[in-house]
């Protein structure tokens, strides 16, 4: 992964734009991490793994017969409308 200094992406904005759709760029600040930029294909890929992973957990549990199907904490909504969701957003 690339680095670039925040001022750099600044004033080279267009030629960040080129290099994310390569790679993800690691953006500093006074010598720190602050942002990662990446392709918004980089970052649907991301989502949907993190969506295929809730869908597994989320099966798994419910074939032990252990599920909570009242609601997922982590984004309230009942289990059974995110397991819904992750298969639709599979399969389109």
């Amino acid at each position: 992964m690339q680095t670039m200094a925040a001022k750099e992406a600044k004033i080279h904005f267009g030629e960040l734009m080129d290099t994310v759709q390569r790679e993800p760029v690691s953006i500093k600040k006074y010598g720190r991490d602050v942002a990662v930029v990446m392709s918004a294909e980089a970052y649907r890929q991301i989502k949907l793994e993190r969506l295929r992973v809730r869908l597994s957990i989320g099966e798994l549990q419910l074939d032990r017969g252990n599920a909570d199907l009242d609601r997922d904490p982590g984004i309230g909504y009942p289990r059974q409308t995110c397991l819904a969701i992750g298969r639709y957003a599979l399969l389109h």
